[in-house]
């Protein structure tokens, strides 16, 4: 499994340009920009951004180039998003209310190759390059208005001029070579301390991507509103998370109250992103200004936790706020007070205070945690006990550039230390106390600034407020507090507040020791560029203050006061020293900065489970009829678990098979097994003992569990490997009601209480490294074995969450069986949204609507003969669905006649398409509002098809194989679908030839043929092995098969090829028929009954030459159908039309087991 090599189609580097490749396939013609009169599609703006990348390389910028550009959230800064990176260069957004000394520090610090130029910022621009003595960026262009252009120019070149002069067909530096490359290049705000380059990794900016887009559960097609700057940590990255959503763009040049409010009532805006600042804007907005909200607009806002008081109030108006907490370090949030249903409960009041706490960690970090530093020891989740912020995940930034001290300060014993102090709550959730520098020392006694801060804020006039430490003479620090205040309509707060006023007000409020010693006034608190308060600007001026309770309070007019520009004067000491002019700057480049376990933590899914151990803790994990765990109960189990089969010396690459139904045990396997190192293989519990053998054989396992219900086929088995056995064997009895039957040398339980509960695990060092072995379900060919690695089974859990939109705490039924692709990942998936797995022993009608309705299930998955069993259940086994239920079902594409009445019963389909090789579903049919408008038939056969690529699939197509050519989105011209990205197998098991001939020309070759509709969504229309060639006409058996599933009394139906002496290929059909009451069926539909139908409802090239009726069709153990099988019998068949119709009994006939008879020849 080592040995199995990375190639294009399964090792696809990760890099946010894929979302923009793939809008462009999949979201053509959506819009995806808007600003005032222009609009753009998904289609324009990825050939704009193909056109900009060629022009910046025919300029010479590649490779780590920076291109700075200064300007608002208008289009070509969007653009600029994919386009620089698309060159190879690195993008640098510069805040553009900095004044002319930054930009030209910035400029000056970065390298800067290329400086584009808002002509809003012009005079700006020319002032800072004035700055640099001559040693300016070698290419400067202007950007003038898109929608309305003004005319000015600057430097030697034009952004339209450049997009427009590129070649739209750019394909240049599409495929990044190494996803640690640099993607983007930040300056931190300076709230603290002088600003610093924060360096961006294509990988780390991908992972933050799709964590934010999941955290804030940003479903489909959103419209989101950018009063965010872009050049804020690339606009949160939502930059590119819009481009995966296929969302639209709503780009803002000014953010004004009155430009906010009619944006979202105009384009029916769904999500924005704020500091807490622009709530006031929205707040104190006049009437005139205001719009209705008419739907609820959801707001993620970050920085200095909002008060209270501003959550209510901004509610109230129609806005729904998350609060994150995030760093430029972090790539933006990190952390995301994910909302919990229980709060909803609550008075308005405490559910405001809870949604101002900083939550729990994005899932693609890797570790959030608040620990004394000086012993790196967790504090206790009391709520009370502070400690450091740290944080360790693939999304921390590379490091700061030009600056190793820095880096290696922030970097300490594995983790970046963010300097924010924070508490952990009971709940899991993290709430920051204030920065580390903020923290004030009174006489021993630990001062929380953001605390007394929340205390001012509730002042009826108290418009900002900031706490900072100032000098005391017997206690060492004292709390100061600076302070402006809402102006009165005349503009006038020269008398309104006095110091005395908001001392007294502390003293009702706080206890003694936290009441601020001395209160200054402000006109503005000078701020950064994202709306925080730069208190290092304030600390400055309190170290000249002297504790005096008589002192009158005053107006600041000097250091620290914001000019008319919005600039910070920057006078004050320190402002931006030690990257002035002349200060010596050393390596590394942003090429050197090197992975550490802080930045760079391989991706696996065990991680998730770890996650929810912490944030999900006493959520239900489990429920298995009379039993139940939680998380955190989980969590021990797998670590007890893993440690016993260390003991047992199972280490890395050891497979560990199991044969069992979907029980608790064979979900906790998912996770024990990888973190002992080993590699889990989930046997088919419906083979024979003969192919059970095989593939004890074939995968070499070391371990063997079994359940009690399948002891006699596990010995069976077992016995025709000559001794070859697995060196361990051991039983799972029961849980809930234990059986006592034993099997080898141990039992499952036993050894998961004999493990040691504080196990940490086999660190995955190599995210490559195999995570589980699944054996091909055999439809077409004999089973092969296929091999996942933790970074393709981690990447698929994220697509098929985001692709499904299954959002927290989801409540998710075992229909599924877990041997097949590992449930489809979703093992893993429902341990990544804090979720509860309802497991089953047996999939019945019965047993499947008693646990839905039971357990309130929200989610299940299945093949399509479950439908049947679903809507053929008896009165008595049915019970109510009083909520929708979501069904992502695969494989044969269901019957669009099934599609309707299984939704009428309460349940919502999705359909999916993929193969064991690709980790499951590789392809979701995504839903689009529009649809809700057509006929049910319609959007029936809508959903029957195949759909778009998962979003962490790099590509999929339809192919001629021959020329390699894409075939034409026309709903007709039929190719092989092909795929490649990460999520892919590492390769079959022991199979090089098979391995080489499924990876062909960078792409995974399916087998399956396909057409590709002018919406960009791909139908099945055969596998490779099952078009019909007859005399020329290319037949579908899919197509001929939806139309015998519409006959009446067709209960299952498959198609192959039969010889024919003129057309050399003919339909064949086999079909089982619905049983009459009476349970007989050879005397209720004829062959020339169903031809006769087909007839009236297919070309007559395309109408079966024979009907053969079978007692049940044979299945794969997943509910495909063996068409292998009817295909070595159809062989044998002659073009008859006279043939009797009848019941086949002999070979291939389901035995009473549901194994199929192996007799067939071949």
């Amino acid at each position: 499994m080592d040995l199995l090599p990375k190639c294009d189609a399964n090792y696809v580097p990760l890099t946010p340009i894929t979302f923009l490749k793939r809008a462009n396939v999949v979201y053509a013609n959506r819009t995806s920009v808007i600003y005032e009169g222009t609009r753009f599609t998904w289609s324009q703006t990825s050939e704009r951004c193909c056109r900009l990348a060629d022009s910046l390389r025919s300029l010479n910028v590649g490779k780590n180039d920076v291109v700075s550009v200064l300007a608002p959230n208008i289009p070509a800064v969007y653009e600029m998003h994919f386009a620089v990176p698309m060159a190879g260069a690195v993008l640098n957004a510069i805040n553009t209310r900095l004044d002319a000394k930054n930009v030209a520090t910035i400029l000056s610090h970065s390298g800067a190759k290329v400086f584009f130029v808002d002509y809003q910022y012009v005079e700006l621009a020319s002032e800072a390059l004035g700055l640099l003595n001559g040693a300016v960026p070698s290419i400067i262009a202007c950007i003038d208005d898109v929608d309305t252009p003004t005319g000015v120019r600057f430097g030697q070149l034009e952004y339209e001029q450049l997009v427009q002069r590129g070649n739209p067909g750019y394909t240049g530096e599409l495929a990044v070579q190494d996803e640690w490359d640099p993607i983007a290049l930040n300056y931190t705000s300076g709230t603290t301390s002088a600003p610093k380059g924060v360096v961006y990794s294509h990988r780390g900016a991908y992972l933050s991507t799709l964590s934010l887009i999941l955290g804030w559960e940003m479903g489909n097609a959103p419209v989101y509103l950018w009063s965010l700057p872009m050049f804020h940590c690339n606009g949160w990255t939502f930059t590119w998370g819009v481009a995966a959503r296929g969302g639209t763009n709503v780009c803002l040049r000014n953010t004004t109250a009155k430009d906010m409010y009619h944006n979202i009532a105009e384009h029916a805006v769904t999500h924005m992103c704020c500091a807490p600042i622009v709530f006031n804007i929205l707040l104190e907005a006049k009437r005139h200004e205001r719009r209705d909200i008419t739907s609820p607009v959801e707001i993620l806002t970050g920085g200095a936790p909002p008060p209270a008081s501003w959550l209510q109030n901004i509610e109230r108006l129609g806005f729904h706020v998350t609060h994150a907490y995030g760093l430029t370090e972090a790539t933006g949030p990190a952390l995301v007070c994910e909302w919990q249903k229980k709060w909803k409960k609550l008075p308005q009041q405490d559910q405001a205070k809870l949604k101002a706490r900083q939550g729990i960690s994005i899932l693609t970090l890797a570790d959030a945690d608040v620990k004394d530093l000086d012993t790196m020891a967790s504090v206790p989740r009391d709520g009370k006990t502070m400690g450091e912020i740290v944080l360790r995940g693939s999304s921390i930034m590379k490091g700061y550039l030009k600056d190793p001290e820095a880096t290696s300060k922030a970097f300490r014993n594995g983790w970046f230390a963010t300097g924010d102090v924070g508490v952990v709550h009971p709940d899991g959730y993290l709430e920051i106390k204030d920065r580390s520098k903020d923290v004030i020392i009174s006489g021993g006694e630990n001062i929380s600034s953001v605390e007394l801060e929340s205390v001012l804020y509730r002042h009826p006039r108290v418009l900002e407020a900031a706490v900072v430490a100032m000098p005391h003479p017997k206690w060492g620090e004292s709390p100061c507090a600076f302070i402006s205040v809402k102006k009165k309509s005349n503009g006038d707060t020269k008398d309104i507040v006095k110091e005395s006023e908001i001392v007294a007000y502390c003293r009702k409020n706080l206890p003694r020791f936290m009441v601020p010693k001395r209160v200054e006034f402000m006109a503005e608190l000078p701020k950064t560029s994202t709306g925080k308060i730069q208190k290092f600007q304030l600390r400055a001026l309190a170290q000249n203050f002297a504790v005096n309770e008589n002192l009158p309070s005053k107006k600041i007019t000097g250091p620290g006061q914001l000019s008319a520009s919005g600039q910070v004067n920057t006078e004050v000491p320190g402002y931006a020293q030690g990257h002035g002019k002349g200060h010596a700057l050393s390596p590394p480049t942003m090429d050197q900065l090197p992975k550490c376990d802080a930045n760079y933590v391989p991706l696996t899914p065990i991680t998730f489970l770890k996650r929810a151990n912490v944030v999900y803790a006493n959520r239900t994990s489990v429920i298995f009829e009379g039993t139940r765990f939680t998380w955190s109960q989980t969590y021990e189990r797998c670590c007890r678990l893993a440690d016993s089969l260390r003991s047992l010396n199972v280490g890395k690459n050891d497979v560990v098979s199991v044969l069992a139904p979907n029980i608790p045990a064979v979900y906790e396997m998912h996770f024990a097994v990888p973190m002992a190192g080993a590699v889990l293989n989930a046997i088919n519990t419906r083979l024979d003992s003969t192919n059970v053998a095989t593939i004890l054989s074939h995968s070499g396992a070391k371990v063997f569990f079994v359940d009690y219900q399948y002891v006699e086929l596990a010995s069976e088995a077992l016995s025709l490997l000559n001794g070859a056995v697995p060196s361990i064997s051991a039983c799972i009895d029961d849980i809930d009601t234990p059986t006592g039957v034993r099997f080898g040398q141990l039992e499952y339980e036993q050894l998961v209480q004999r493990g040691n509960p504080g196990y940490t695990g086999e660190l995955v060092q190599d995210e490559w490294d195999p995570i589980a072995l699944n054996y091909t379900s055999g439809t077409t060919s004999a089973p092969k074995g296929v091999v996942y690695s933790h970074r393709g089974a981690y990447l698929s859990i994220l697509s098929l969450i985001l692709g499904w939109e299954m959002g927290n705490a989801p409540v998710y039924l075992w229909s599924l069986p877990m041997f097949h692709c590992n449930g489809w990942t979703f093992p893993w998936g429902v341990a990544a949204r804090g979720g509860t797995n309802v497991c089953l022993r047996n999939t019945t009608a019965k047993d499947m609507y008693h646990n839905i309705a039971e357990h309130a299930v929200t989610h299940m998955c299945c093949a399509p003969i479950v439908f049947n069993i679903l809507l053929e259940a008896k009165p008595h086994e049915r019970r109510e669905i009083t909520s929708p239920v979501e069904i992502l079902t695969g494989g044969a594409p269901p019957p669009a006649s099934l599609i309707p009445k299984i939704e009428r019963l309460g349940f919502h389909v999705t359909h999916g398409y993929g193969l064991t090789e690709s980790n499951g579903p590789a392809l979701v049919c995504e839903w689009q509002k529009k649809w809700n408008k057509l006929p049910q038939q319609d959007q029936a056969k809508l959903k029957a098809r195949q759909g778009i690529s998962v979003l962490t699939l790099a590509d999929a197509d339809v192919k001629d194989l021959d020329t390699m050519l894409s075939v034409p989105r026309d709903g007709k011209t039929m190719g092989e679908i092909v795929l490649r990205g990460s999520g892919i197998m590492k390769g079959y098991f022991k199979d090089p030839e098979a391995t080489s001939k499924a990876f062909r020309n960078g792409w995974f070759a399916t087998g399956d043929i396909a057409v590709v509709h002018p919406d960009g969504y791909l139908e099945i229309k055969d596998r490779s092995k099952d078009v019909i060639i007859s005399g020329g006409e290319n037949i579908s058996s899919v197509e001929l098969e939806s139309v015998l599933y519409r006959h009446p009394r067709v209960l299952e139906a498959a198609v192959v090829a039969m010889p024919h002496p003129k057309w050399g290929e003919s339909p064949c059909a086999f079909i089982s028929v619905k049983k009459n009451y009476n349970g007989d069926t050879n005397d209720i539909v004829k062959e020339s009954e169903i031809i006769a139908y087909c007839r009236k409802n297919l070309p007559r090239f395309m109408v079966p030459k024979r009907v053969e009726f079978m007692a049940e069709l044979p299945q794969t153990s997943t509910g495909k159908i063996h068409k292998f099988h009817l295909r070595a019998l159809a062989q044998n068949f002659v073009v008859n039309e006279n043939l009797p119709s009848k019941i086949i009994t002999g070979p291939i006939q389901l035995l009473a087991s549901g194994q199929v008879n192996t007799q067939v020849q071949g």
